[in-house]
């Protein structure tokens, strides 16, 4: 009969090592870093791109301007973790009751306007930002989608989040985002990496 000392210790070798096939396998997501900001003045996932992958997400929840209505967000990169930088273009559509109007803009780190009322626990936003290939030396490219409440316009319930920006004045590679509003900035944050081989 099998020793069950040894059974166990096999068999958590196995998972420990198919978990981790799992994990770095093409399509995984995987975990790269988190953090809850509270009342902070930035959001900082600093130190997350590298040559592991070419492909991010960050899932942002529950994001709210803690200090004042109509908080504007806004997203800067390093290069080194240590200095932050505007991203080189902003094109967003900006989204009213009754219309929808483009926004073109360079040298900017706004990409959301008009977040909810700061004192209701109910009017927060919820968004993703995919970054593509933010590790290597051609053009970088975020993408931001979700939606959030204005308190801009009672009438509009719903505020769209439809952004794009990029960095493409410089060949060099990104270390990681951070985010934060035109008051202090309140929310979780987790950065994903995506294996594509």
């Amino acid at each position: 009969m099998p020793n069950i000392s040894d059974l166990l210790t096999t068999n958590t070798a196995n998972i420990a090592t198919n978990t981790a096939a799992v994990a770095n396998s093409p399509g995984a997501w995987t975990l790269i870093a988190s953090v809850t900001a509270d009342s902070d003045s930035y959001a900082a996932l600093s130190n997350i791109f590298s040559d592991t992958y070419v492909y991010y997400r960050i899932v942002c929840t529950d994001v709210f301007s803690p200090d004042a209505n109509n908080s504007d967000l806004h997203m800067q990169i390093t290069q080194n973790t240590s200095t932050w930088l505007n991203l080189s273009y902003r094109y967003n559509i900006a989204y009213t009751q009754s219309s929808q109007n483009e926004e073109y803009t360079s040298n900017t780190a706004l990409f959301y306007e008009r977040m909810g009322q700061a004192d209701n626990s109910l009017q927060k936003i919820h968004f993703w930002m995919d970054a593509f290939n933010p590790h290597g030396n051609t053009v970088k490219v975020f993408r931001f989608s979700g939606a959030g409440r204005t308190s801009n316009d009672p009438n509009t319930q719903i505020n769209p989040m439809d952004a794009w920006m990029t960095k493409s004045d410089s060949g060099t590679a990104l270390k990681g985002v951070r985010f934060y509003s035109s008051n202090n900035i309140s929310g979780t944050f987790k950065a994903y990496g995506l294996a594509l081989s």
